[in-house]
């Protein structure tokens, strides 16, 4: 007989046990309650955050796709489309404040072309695309608690001790670019000073330059070509030079959102445009998501929706027609 003290024998243990059966329904029980209270904890953690972020997109959608839109594309949209741009705009956001501080407040630019240089390695991913693409104006932002001479202090310093930088010329044109916004406003062109204006045109030019020899360092990187047609979309939105540079970078990056939305954003009618403009736009958008197999441009059309919501007429109108 085995004298062997049992360590993990107790004085309870010595009564009756229960029996092998009893054991193994206890376990199951146990176990079926610990699953259903970790589901619970999911589903309520899902229906919170359906509750919060989802339901204006959710009737954006609708608009989009028409009332039956929920139950025939929840899951493509929800889970290729908004999760997945929640999570990287938030990298997108803490991944661009770190360079941010590195580049204006240590003017560390050689760390800063090395984290976009890693990125734009990347950028065959089409998200990976997306977030360089974020990146380059957050790097341009003037914040309200910077002084915006500064800004354009620190980018001057980088072009001239790294002029064969395209990262340099870039990031300074789009800050150029910004700058032109600072001095105009985005109020009506009838609240514009004539010092705004004259300001204006004068810091596009120079991001226009900025930008042309961003991209002749650099032709393989398109944002320099998208940051240009955001200055061409203030300046000649309604010529066959925009349409043409808008049409050369979505043959090269046919998803890239960025370019959609200055092209969107081109038709409206606060712009010059109208609103059968944009309709004809995000058929096309449609159409190209569709061919394309990929979310980033339905965004764009959930983007358009928004403003017709804030200012088209008789948008209520079209819904009901369309429901």
């Amino acid at each position: 007989m085995d004298t062997t003290p049992n360590p993990f024998r107790t004085q309870a243990a010595s009564k009756s046990s229960p029996s092998l059966a009893t054991v193994l329904v206890l376990s199951c029980l146990s176990a079926g309650c610990l699953l259903f209270g970790v589901v619970a904890l999911i589903g309520a953690g899902i229906w919170a955050f359906s509750q919060t972020e989802i339901p204006q997109q959710l009737r954006s959608a609708e608009k989009i796709y028409g009332p039956e839109s929920w139950s025939n594309r929840a899951e493509h949209f929800r889970a290729q489309v908004l999760d997945t741009d929640v999570r990287s705009q938030y990298a997108i956001h803490s991944f661009s404040e770190g360079l941010y501080e590195q580049l204006y407040d240590y003017e560390d630019f050689k760390s800063v072309e090395d984290a976009l240089q890693r990125k734009l390695e990347s950028a065959a991913d089409p998200w990976v695309a997306f977030e360089y693409s974020n990146l380059i104006p957050a790097l341009a932002e003037l914040y309200l608690d910077r002084d915006p001479e500064a800004i354009r202090q620190t980018v001057t310093r980088w072009t001239n001790e790294r002029p064969d930088s395209h990262f340099a010329w870039l990031i300074r044109g789009t800050v150029a670019k910004n700058y032109a916004w600072y001095w105009r406003g985005g109020g009506f062109a009838n609240t514009v000073t004539e010092e705004g204006w004259e300001n204006f045109y004068r810091y596009l030019e120079e991001a226009t330059e900025c930008l042309k020899r961003a991209r002749a360092l650099n032709p393989d990187d398109i944002e320099s070509s998208v940051q240009l047609l955001a200055v061409l979309q203030h300046t000649d939105a309604h010529t066959p030079e925009f349409r043409r540079a808008f049409d050369d970078i979505v043959k090269r990056a046919p998803a890239h959102r960025m370019a959609y939305n200055i092209a969107l954003a081109s038709r409206y009618p606060k712009w010059g445009g109208s609103w059968p403009e944009v309709d004809r736009f995000l058929n096309l958008c449609r159409m190209k998501s569709r061919e394309q197999g990929h979310p980033l441009l339905e965004f764009v059309i959930v983007d358009a929706y928004e403003q017709m919501q804030r200012y088209r007429p008789d948008y209520e109108d079209l819904y009901d027609r369309q429901s």
